[in-house]
């Protein structure tokens, strides 16, 4: 995260991330659109979940059971120390789980 606050060190600066959180409630309708149909078109597409259990925004106790249902087949790889940055948190664990799904 403090790379996060490094290219952006003034308010100022900081603008587009402040607006980031209307911009996801004012998307209410189009989020629940794509709810209900990526499962439809894509639920049973091979794919790879890389998932930071430790992450406060998506918690693993809600938000696991919702990818599972939506992507039964899934491989789901959780990453127990990682949090909401998980690829910083954990980039080997994300790494060797891209290149084992692929080999």
């Amino acid at each position: 995260m403090e790379h996060y606050r490094q290219l952006q060190p003034t308010p100022q600066s900081r603008v587009g991330l402040a607006e980031l959180p209307r911009q996801i409630v004012s998307a209410t309708p189009f989020l629940a659109e794509l709810a209900e149909t990526v499962p439809q078109r894509l639920g049973d597409k091979p794919v790879l979940i890389t998932f930071p259990m430790r992450d406060r925004a998506f918690p693993a106790k809600t938000v696991m059971p919702r990818m599972r249902e939506a992507f039964p087949n899934a491989e789901i790889v959780e990453l127990p120390r990682a949090k909401h940055y998980f690829v910083e948190d954990a980039p080997q664990e994300v790494s060797d789980a891209i290149l084992q799904r692929l080999s």
